[in-house]
Parts: structure tokens; C-alpha cells; sequence
């Protein structure tokens, strides 16, 4: 009598759900152990598209200051900001933190004499798979 094999299966769900901080983002792989030994799949890989979630306030800058503008954003893979002025430059940020899968970018704004600093300054958060919906600040410049 010839013995045969038997083969069982199964099926099991992973619901993740996506914070506010894109909190879920990332890799995820599935591990299955029995009398036989474990065995891993390869990692599949949850995308958080990127998005504001701490958009830059309006300001007023009075000459001869200085005012900051703060923008924190998240999303999966790691999400970048980026600034440009009101001129359509990329304004470069004074500093840039990263806390789980949000990060937070400064850009600073001088009002020199000569220039008021002011217009729109725009926060645009991006990473490798797509870039989100912009915010945008109003910098009113030589306020006295």
C-alpha cells in the first residue's frame, strides 16, 4: 500500500490601519512554523502616500527679522519637504527631524533691508513613490 501526502492550508489576514502619522507604513513578512520547520516569506511593502499633517502658519515679519516657518509631514518610504519661495526657488530648511515615519522641516526667513521677505512660501512633502498636496504660508513682509 503506497502512502500518500497530505496537505493543509492556511489562510490568514493582516488588517493594518494607517495613523495619522502613517503609523503602518512599512515592511511587513509572514512566518509560518509547524512540525517541519518555519519558513519566512519575502517582505511586502506598505506605502503611506506623503502627506501634510502640520502645515506652515501665515506670519507677519516685521524689517531687519527673522521668522521661522514649520511644516511636519508623513508617509512610507521617508518622506522629505520641500520649500520653495515665492519666487518658485527651492528654499533651503534651516533644519529637518525625523520621528517614526513623519518628519518636521524649518525654513527660516530674513527680512533684510531692501527685501521684505514676504510672499508665499510653499511646504511640498515627497518620498520615492509619489509626491502629496502642497500648503502653502503667507509671509507678509516690512510690518512695522
Amino acid at each position: 500500500a503506497s502512502q500518500g501526502t497530505s496537505t493543509n492550508t492556511v489562510t490568514s489576514t493582516l488588517s493594518v490601519t494607517i495613523g495619522e502619522a502613517a503609523q503602518g507604513g512599512g515592511q511587513y513578512m509572514c512566518t509560518a512554523t509547524n512540525a517541519e520547520g518555519t519558513d519566512v516569506s519575502g517582505a511586502a511593502v506598505l506605502s503611506v502616500l506623503p502627506k501634510i499633517i502640520s502645515p506652515p502658519m501665515s506670519v507677519a515679519i516685521a524689517a531687519r527679522t527673522t521668522v521661522e516657518l514649520e511644516c511636519t509631514a508623513a508617509g512610507y518610504p521617508t518622506v522629505d519637504v520641500v520649500w520653495t519661495d515665492p519666487q518658485g526657488s527651492v528654499a533651503a530648511a534651516k533644519s529637518t527631524s525625523r520621528e517614526g515615519n513623519q518628519v518636521t522641516s524649518i525654513v527660516s526667513i530674513a527680512n533684510n533691508e531692501g527685501a521684505d521677505g514676504g510672499g508665499n512660501y510653499t511646504c511640498t512633502p515627497r518620498n520615492s513613490e509619489s509626491t502629496g498636496a502642497s500648503s502653502h504660508a503667507a509671509v507678509k513682509g516690512n510690518v512695522t
